[in-house]
Formats: C-alpha cells, sequence, structure tokens
C-alpha cells in the first residue's frame, strides 16, 4: 500500500521518498505510515518535501493538515501537530509478522 524511505538527524525525520497507492490515501492510511514513524523513532518532527503538481491536491491538503501552510518544497510537520490532527485510526500495523494497533 505505502513505501516510504528516509533518514534520521538528530530529533528529525527527513522522509525523502513516500509512494502510496491513490486507493489507499484519504483512508487514514497516511496517518497511520506517520504515527508508526512517530511512535517507533520518538522524532519531534517530520520533514517532508513536497512537490507541487496538478495531480496532488488531495496530498497537499493532507500536508497543509500537518504543517497549518500550503505546502512548496521543504514542509515540517511536529509531534504536537501531527498529534493535534491525527483522527482516530483503526489500523493494525504488521511488522516483521508481529502485529501492533496503530
Amino acid at each position: 500500500i505505502a513505501v516510504m524511505q528516509g533518514r534520521a538527524l538528530e530529533s528529525r525525520l527527513y522522509i525523502d521518498t513516500w509512494v502510496m497507492s491513490c486507493r489507499a490515501f484519504s483512508r487514514r492510511i497516511e496517518f497511520a505510515v506517520l504515527a508508526e514513524l512517530f511512535r517507533r523513532y520518538s522524532p519531534s518532527e517530520l520533514m517532508l518535501d513536497v512537490a507541487v503538481t496538478s495531480k496532488n491536491g488531495p496530498l497537499r491538503s493532507f500536508v497543509k493538515s500537518l504543517t497549518g501552510m500550503e505546502p512548496a518544497g521543504a514542509c515540517v510537520a511536529s509531534r504536537e501537530r501531527f498529534d493535534a490532527t491525527c483522527p482516530r485510526l483503526y489500523h493494525r500495523v504488521v511488522l516483521s509478522g508481529v502485529a501492533q494497533d496503530a
């Protein structure tokens, strides 16, 4: 459903690549993915580099909800803002055959 690549530097996670099925997007999968990153790595912020295109309006709306600003290039999403905007999640995250609630 989703593939993400990035790196950790100090208290930030830098998301270099994030590919997700358009059928999964807007079903809170995007929130579940970020919730798992915040849970697992405990960063204070996530850095996302958003390329604005005519086809990624839903992504731009999602990033705006996390950052409070229209995305244009590098965007910062704080843990506090994510926690305040994240809806209730009903997903189950499976890692290495071990199920964990998101």
